[in-house]
């Protein structure tokens, strides 16, 4: 197994925004250095790292009361709105959200808006998102949580609270 040089960490919370980026110098050298550009603070967001764009996506949540708009990517000590003007999953909290090293997407799943559970599936591919419609999908809910498991090839999904389907 080889040590990882350098990843970026993306640290976001109902007070502050800030991106740290951590960098290992070597077997027991760690350091953490702080961005100074923000997003604006959120919780219940989901996020992941595009690896096939270099990219740290974050997604929705909340933001004081409201929730958060639309999907921000992290990259070269930067934040920008990656998916204004276009077909996105509208907001929400409580995701699930993983990057398929299989097949180079990004891929969000449920959530929370206005009180209703949602059992959406969407997929990023690094310019524009897409609704799918699997033929198995899991239960409206929240709270989940999904990575990748890379013996198996596939996304694994944790789900989390339950809702029901109307």
């Amino acid at each position: 197994m080889h040590p990882v040089t350098q990843s970026a960490i993306v640290t976001l919370t109902a007070v502050s925004a800030v991106a740290f980026s951590h960098v290992v110098a070597g077997q027991s050298s760690i350091r953490w250095e702080r961005y100074s550009e923000h997003l604006r603070a959120r919780h219940r967001h989901v996020s992941a790292f595009d690896a096939a764009r270099g990219e740290t996506l974050v997604f929705g949540g909340l933001h004081q009361h409201p929730l958060a708009v639309g999907l921000f990517g992290f990259r070269d000590s930067r934040w920008r709105r990656r998916d204004a003007g276009q077909t996105w999953p509208g907001q929400r909290s409580g995701s699930a959200m993983a990057y398929d090293l299989r097949r180079q997407v990004v891929v969000m799943v449920g959530g929370l808006a206005d009180n209703l559970w949602i059992d959406d599936t969407w997929e990023w591919n690094g310019s524009r998102w897409t609704r799918r419609q699997p033929v198995n999908r899991p239960p409206a809910g929240d709270n989940h949580r999904m990575a990748f498991d890379a013996r198996r090839g596939r996304l694994v999904l944790f789900h989390g609270s339950m809702g029901t389907r109307e």
